[in-house]
């Protein structure tokens, strides 16, 4: 009897595709790394060669310097303002798939209200379960190998579906709730019960099929290498999770011009200098505004000088604007140099000012 079982690679594939074709991209990004060193394997035989070796290198008939290396990127592909889609792309040429997806999905944010936020993830990523690989490609910031449990998640689980978070905030803190339903991953927990625990670099991607110890095929009568396919849906029935979240009187540590931490308060150090907000305060990111012709009485056009800037600025931070373009609208040269120079006095000692915005036209005599 054929027994027809889709495949979720293929299926998640097409839908984001077909996402990616019918809307119009305002933006493309992406952001990797190359990895490459050489080891000194274990003597006991790694689990990619079919053994029960903990570590991804080991057991290949000597002791000599083994390579290791992958290249990773992440790729976001902006559709407008609240829709984006992302893929995770990795080459690595001894994984069973040397080109590999690890997560392909789509993702839909409105624009936040002062008291909620919602989204919608459909496509194959990792569940959000993990606090240690929150770097590019799933990788660890922290450790050049992540923990057994996240290489483990790695190798055997995805969210193959869809996933909705919704959270309402009020003054105090915020109470979230995430849900999602998904199939094909069925498979999950054969790789743990035949290989054990062990530690992966590299996770098995959307297309790589993991490889069972060798001592496990003979058992059941086949010859190795024998590789499952871990995304997969075999009983026909769908899989759930649910989880709530709760966040009261935070504390945002910032540490020098960046944002550091966010932590409960009672987890802040003794010595540390706290600023408490009013209780009916909101703590947001600040506006960027890339045409700023003036404020506090100030155009800039009138006074093109550093002075003349940060006047303008304090303006603008007192309703909520962090950064902005001071504008200067068509002038003459003279003042168009001045206003040049004024910026490039203040753009490295003014947070405030990123840049200059010169309006047009300019007219040859």
């Amino acid at each position: 009897m054929l027994v027809m079982r889709p495949r979720a690679t293929w299926l998640f594939g097409g839908v984001l595709l077909a996402s990616a074709c019918t809307a119009e991209a305002q933006e493309f990004s992406a952001n990797g790394f190359l990895d490459g060193g050489l080891v000194i394997p274990s003597h006991d035989k790694s689990w990619l060669k079919g053994g029960f070796g903990k570590l991804d290198n080991g057991g290949g008939g000597g002791q000599s310097p083994a390579l290791v290396s992958q290249g990773v990127a992440d790729l976001r592909l902006t559709l407008d303002p609240s829709a984006f889609v992302f893929a995770t792309v990795r080459a690595s040429p001894d994984q069973h798939a040397p080109f590999d997806v690890l997560e392909a999905y789509g993702r839909y944010q409105p624009i936040a209200t002062a008291d909620r936020l919602w989204s919608i993830k459909l496509g194959a990523f990792f569940p959000p379960i993990s606090l240690e690989n929150e770097s590019v490609g799933w990788t660890s910031p922290w450790t050049l190998t992540p923990s057994a449990i996240n290489s483990w998640v790695g190798d055997e689980l995805r969210t193959i579906g869809g996933e909705s978070t919704f959270e309402w905030r009020y003054p105090d803190g915020a109470l979230g709730l995430t849900g999602a339903a998904f199939g094909f991953n069925d498979p999950t927990g054969t790789l743990l019960a035949n290989r054990g625990w062990a530690f992966d670099s590299r996770p098995i991607g959307l297309f790589g099929e993991a490889r069972q110890p060798d001592a496990v095929a003979l058992s059941l009568g086949k010859a190795p290498p024998l590789r499952e396919e871990p995304w997969k849906e075999v009983d026909g029935r769908p899989g759930y999770y649910l989880g709530a979240s709760a966040r009261q009187d935070f504390a945002v540590v910032i540490e020098g011009e960046r944002i550091a931490a966010v932590v409960p308060r009672r987890e802040l150090p003794n010595d540390i200098l706290v600023r408490r907000l009013p209780d009916d305060a909101w703590l947001a990111p600040g506006f960027i505004d890339v045409q700023v012709n003036g404020g506090g009485d100030v155009l800039f056009n009138d006074l093109p000088t550093p002075d003349g800037i940060r006047a303008i600025a304090a303006a603008h931070r007192r309703f909520g604007t962090t950064a902005l373009l001071p504008t200067l609208i068509s002038d003459t040269p003279e003042k168009t140099k001045a206003a040049l120079a004024a910026v490039d006095a203040l753009v490295d000692m003014e947070p405030s000012v990123i840049g200059i915005h010169l309006e047009g036209p300019f007219l040859s005599p």
